[in-house]
């Protein structure tokens, strides 16, 4: 993988940490400037707080009949519920909570 090659090279990595994160989220943007090594906590939470992944497990199966049938804007209900816009989308299209 030529992140931790280009990491490993140029960024010092004092704590030892095991990952290598991409600060913009894209893989294939390898620039040292957005490379940072981080723990395998720290590079989940980045990816929830970006919306590379969702963070499903917040809501409830309340909250995501709520988001599904809501009239809100994507972004009032992410604000709401503390989740992405992302996994709003996905639950108002049916790729993720489908079985509500």
């Amino acid at each position: 993988m030529v992140h931790r090659v280009v990491a490993g090279a140029f960024i010092p990595n004092p704590d030892n940490k095991s990952q290598v994160n991409h600060k913009d989220g894209v893989k294939v943007n390898i620039e040292v400037r957005n490379l940072e090594w981080v723990t395998a906590k720290e590079n989940s939470k980045h990816a929830v707080e970006t919306g590379l992944i969702h963070n499903s497990f917040k809501l409830t199966k309340a909250d995501a009949i709520q988001v599904k049938y809501s009239n809100l804007s994507n972004a009032k209900l992410a604000k709401i519920f503390g989740v992405s816009r992302r996994l709003i989308s996905q639950i108002k299209n049916n790729e993720c909570w489908k079985h509500v």
